[in-house]
């Protein structure tokens, strides 16, 4: 599922880059890769900060 989204998200209206592995993102790929996702969701307005408590545990 997130892998349909970071492609759609690479190659829509607004590009945003970095997302997916072909982007020449040094190793760690998994780590960089998820961090320039949220930070795009993020300042897009896209995820809200309040929306990240899905990620995670319940704790």
């Amino acid at each position: 599922m997130i892998s349909a989204l970071r492609k759609r998200l690479a190659v829509g209206r607004s590009p945003i880059p970095g997302i997916l592995r072909d982007d020449g993102i040094p190793e760690p790929v998994g780590n960089t890769l998820n961090h320039n996702l949220i930070q795009a969701l993020l300042k897009s307005a896209a995820l809200m900060p309040n929306d990240l408590h899905l990620l995670g545990d319940d704790d």
